[in-house]
């Protein structure tokens, strides 16, 4: 049976383990983890782009503290992990983390914590306002990881309220990334 498995995110797999690890923890817990997986998805990507390919993923989730402090450090711990991955995977390949704010106190926290514990030389973060994919999905705040100069996305995340629901307490907060190894792998040719 095992050659015939197929999952079409493997975010959403995570967020049922973290769910039940965090029913386990109590308050104070946080659940991070992280999966490789070959994945199917039925929707047409575009010229050149596959319906089957390799996702590295990221899932944290831990309760909400209250002025958005939780968002903040699960968005630092993702965004600092995808900073390191691609500036030593793919650094003259112009990587670029993207986000988008969905919510003001999110987007308060993004200036005064986040980003000043990501003020260092390497991947910029830049905001991305204008984004439209995945508003409705993602709550908070939406992520994208590029290469070239914004040309070629090869990531993607943002918070749900997976685990939230999952847990029946909206206090839980659910961070998920994700990496296509493949379009790095691609991205990076000229290095």
């Amino acid at each position: 049976m095992r050659g015939t498995e197929v999952v079409s995110d493997p975010t959403n797999a995570l967020a049922v383990e973290s769910a039940a690890r965090r029913q386990r923890q109590g308050h104070t817990g946080e659940a991070h983890l992280a999966a490789v997986h070959r994945v199917l998805r039925a929707q047409d990507f575009g010229p050149g782009a596959s319906a089957h390919f390799r996702l590295f993923t990221l899932v944290s989730s831990a309760r909400d503290a209250g002025s958005g402090r939780t968002e903040a450090r699960l968005l630092t711990r993702h965004l600092a992990w995808w900073r390191t991955v691609l500036a030593e995977l793919a650094p003259s390949a112009a990587p670029r983390l993207h986000v988008t704010v969905l919510d003001p106190v999110v987007g308060e926290r993004l200036a005064d914590t986040v980003r000043p514990a990501l003020a260092v030389d390497g991947v910029p973060l830049l905001d991305e306002p204008e984004r439209q994919r995945g508003r409705g999905y993602y709550v908070g705040c939406a992520l994208r990881l590029t290469l070239h100069d914004g040309a070629l996305e090869v990531g993607d995340g943002g918070f749900t309220g997976w685990t939230a629901r999952l847990i029946g307490n909206a206090k839980e907060r659910c961070l998920v990334s994700c990496l296509a190894t493949e379009r790095l792998l691609a991205g990076r040719v000229d290095e």
